[in-house]
């Protein structure tokens, strides 16, 4: 599977295109997930990934993919990953109707529609393959813009745990959020 779409960035046309993981693409995630390191964002890795560490956990994503358990989009431009939005269903019978989610997109990337995007076509595709209810997710609480978004999106705040997450050496509200499909 393999398409393109056009997003507009002040005014200009941005053609991405987007696909699954592939076997090759360790070193492409590697320099991908440690510009969001030097960029200190908010998410769940805060140090530089080397390439045997990027190789493992493509490895273990791609025979989670195989088996049907994680739907997995990347955006790229230019050859460069620039989003990525990932879903994995759980695994326990008590609760095999839900899923969680994870999105990440680059710094020049954000607020064209790209990540509203990711979600909607992994949500999409989830509900589908698994015939899930319920998405759920984790956001720190003061990544407004990732709040923002997913409200739009129709995600509801379940609740919050002071302290839940690390964001280097401070803690950080974690808000769990969650979707009924």
């Amino acid at each position: 599977m393999k398409f393109q779409k056009t997003f507009y960035k002040n005014g200009k046309p941005i053609i991405l295109t987007f696909r699954s993981l592939q076997p090759g693409d360790a070193k492409r995630a590697m320099y991908w997930i440690n510009s969001f390191v030097d960029e200190k964002a908010y998410l769940g890795i805060q140090k530089m990934v080397t390439l045997r560490e990027e190789k493992k956990w493509l490895s273990g994503t791609l025979s989670e993919i195989k088996k049907n358990n994680v739907v997995v989009l990347q955006a790229l431009h230019k050859n460069s990953f620039v989003g990525s939005c990932e879903i994995r269903k759980r695994k326990l019978s008590s609760d095999s109707h839900t899923a969680d989610i994870g999105i990440s997109v680059s710094r020049n990337f954000r607020c064209i529609g790209l990540g509203k995007f990711l979600m909607r076509w992994v949500m999409k595709e989830a509900k589908s393959k698994w015939k899930i209810k319920i998405v759920t997710l984790k956001v720190f609480g003061k990544n407004e813009p990732a709040i923002t978004l997913y409200k739009k999106l129709g995600f509801k705040i379940a609740g919050e745990i002071p302290q839940g997450f690390k964001h280097y050496s401070k803690y950080e509200t974690q808000v769990i959020m969650y979707k009924k499909l």
